[in-house]
């Protein structure tokens, strides 16, 4: 079995762009209240921020591949209001493929990515309710950075990339 990273094809799978999102924010808070407000109307806000940053250098949406069918979405920028660290939007993994392993891999391409972009390390959000995430992030070194004042029910992790190994 062969895992790939592909940048997302907009036109031919956005709606897997939405389904991804959608399923990550009931993860996140057990709800999907507030996800239209989120995304717009069918996605429309989310598909249109796709678009107007898929051609910068900072920015990556892309999806993640087991022998040429879509697993996963890793979704990040090469900044943040930390200066010098990137930012994670999204890494996603459908439900049957966690706990496999896969998520290592997609860590790991976020971070060569990020590094690359000469990030020290990399912020995110994740919410309370989402035990399983917060779990993989404080075993990937992931520590607490405090609460997220976009949204109550969740918190910022940070990173730092130093003397950290990809091998």
């Amino acid at each position: 079995m062969t895992l790939t990273f592909s940048p997302i094809n907009l036109a031919q799978d956005f709606s897997v762009c939405l389904q991804f999102r959608r399923d990550a924010y009931y993860c996140s808070f057990g709800s999907y209240q507030g996800f239209e407000d989120m995304v717009g109307e069918q996605g429309a806000l989310y598909r249109q921020k796709i678009l107007m940053r898929k051609g910068l250098e900072a920015w990556a949406y892309i999806h993640v591949l087991l022998d040429g069918g879509i697993i996963g979405q890793l979704e990040l920028k090469a900044y943040s209001p930390l200066k010098d660290f990137g930012y994670i939007h999204l890494i996603y993994l459908r439900p049957e493929f966690r706990g496999c392993g896969y998520a290592d891999h997609i860590h790991r391409y976020g971070e060569i990515f990020l590094k690359r972009m000469a990030c020290r390390g990399a912020l995110l959000s994740v919410g309370e309710k989402n035990l399983r995430a917060l779990a993989f992030y404080r075993k990937q070194g992931w520590q607490d950075y405090g609460t997220n004042p976009k949204n109550a029910l969740s918190r910022f992790y940070r990173l730092r990339f130093d003397n950290r190994s990809l091998e």
